[in-house]
């Protein structure tokens, strides 16, 4: 489903499309939204499980957008946000807490291809930031919760995925 995060108002797009070469199949999903609010997230939220250890991942398209991973969502108001500008690189986890932001920390990568994974690795407060098989960057999340996970995009742009791999702390993927 699509679900509004942080601040703004506005309307929220995800598309199925196909593609050439993209990192799995020949489908990826797209967060498109020229009008978004540059303060807003726009999220396609995975309804039926709930993240708070493991390791979740996506691949996003070198692009015009800002796009990552929702994890740890226990409502609109709180959950975490790692964010990827895939024109630059620049990689930005925060963290909502009743609304309001907090950096949690940031690296920047070089996305020499056209497809790259971005992930989180999380261990109760401890949280890990990757590049492809690189750790970016460790932080701390001072209230960890179990919640939802998924896909977000930040502002105007569009920003292109592949894949949404999660393996839970506890087992084998889901």
């Amino acid at each position: 489903g699509v679900r509004w995060a942080g601040g703004g108002a506005g309307g929220a797009c995800w598309l199925v499309v196909a593609g050439l070469n993209p990192a799995s199949t020949c489908n990826r999903r797209v967060g498109a939204g020229a009008a978004r609010p540059a303060a807003s997230f726009a999220a396609a939220v995975r309804r039926n499980y709930s993240f708070r250890d493991g390791a979740v991942s996506t691949f996003v398209k070198r692009g015009l957008g800002r796009g990552g991973l929702l994890l740890r969502m226990a409502d609109e108001k709180n959950f975490l946000v790692l964010l990827v500008d895939t024109t630059s690189g620049e990689a930005v986890l925060s963290s909502f807490r009743d609304g309001k932001p907090a950096e949690l920390g940031r690296g920047k990568a070089s996305l020499a291809r056209g497809w790259e994974r971005f992930g989180v690795t999380a261990a109760g407060s401890a949280l890990s930031v990757f590049f492809g098989d690189q750790k970016m960057f460790d932080a701390v999340d001072p209230r960890p919760v179990a919640g939802r996970t998924g896909l977000a995009t930040a502002g105007p742009g569009e920003t292109r995925f592949d894949e949404f791999i999660l393996e839970p702390a506890d087992g084998p993927k889901k």
